[in-house]
């Protein structure tokens, strides 16, 4: 299956194609919302569409070390879409689009902690994840 490679920090995280809409370059900061959990970034319209933006960091690494980092001085470059278009995964650098072979992932068969890993390329240790899986379940409206 296609893949889209990106870096969160100096992690490389793969997810499938068929999860995303689109990739879009950050241009300007998300409106912040008052009252909304740290992972949370904002609001961007973008296409006359309004997006909710996460902290990709701190959803994967955790509160402790995701908060760690400085958006000030260190801002994320790249937002991917989920495929509903209504949530945009805040990420460092996007790499490459490539195949990924089924055999050479290390697939997890209980996810019950951390659901959005769906598996590791162990070759190139390579977190895959489900990004449907990081996104929150609830409206943005």
């Amino acid at each position: 299956f296609q893949a889209l490679f990106f870096k969160i920090d100096k992690l490389i995280l793969a997810t499938p194609l068929t999860d995303l809409l689109r990739t879009i370059k950050v241009e300007k900061e998300p409106t912040k919302i008052p009252g909304q959990p740290t992972w949370f970034m904002g609001l961007l319209d973008n296409h006359e569409q309004r997006i909710g933006v996460l902290d990709t960091g701190q959803l994967i690494f955790g509160k402790t070390i995701g908060q760690k980092r400085n958006l000030d001085s260190q801002p994320f470059q790249h937002i991917l879409l989920s495929q509903d278009g209504k949530w945009g995964l805040a990420c460092d650098e996007l790499l490459s689009i490539g195949k990924l072979k089924p055999d050479t992932v290390r697939w997890r068969t209980l996810r019950k902690k951390k659901p959005w890993l769906i598996g590791t390329v162990i070759d190139e240790l390579t977190a895959v994840i489900d990004i449907n899986q990081l996104v929150p379940h609830r409206k943005t409206n």
